[in-house]
């Protein structure tokens, strides 16, 4: 399991966490991906927390710049999941 405080030459160090995932299947934007189920980005989610870290979610944009309407609605689901 993660530790997320350390000691080194006798002294106390505090090592942050952070998992590093993606909405979708892949990390970056790519024609056809879809999001993973909310359970799923929720699990994340909740086993990050739990070790005292963050979760990072990769939503890349497609090729204009912008979020699909996919990642849009993924993200605002898990918000409610977290935040009911």
């Amino acid at each position: 399991p993660f530790v997320s405080q350390q000691t080194w030459q006798g002294k106390p160090h505090f090592l942050g966490y952070e998992h590093c995932d993606v909405v979708g299947k892949h990390w970056f934007w790519t024609a056809g991906d879809e999001a993973r189920p909310t359970e799923k980005l929720f699990s994340l989610y909740d086993g990050a927390t739990k070790a005292g870290g963050n979760l990072l979610l990769n939503v890349g944009p497609d090729r204009s710049g912008k979020l699909t309407d996919w990642q849009i609605e993924a993200l605002t689901k898990l918000k409610a999941r977290i935040q009911p």
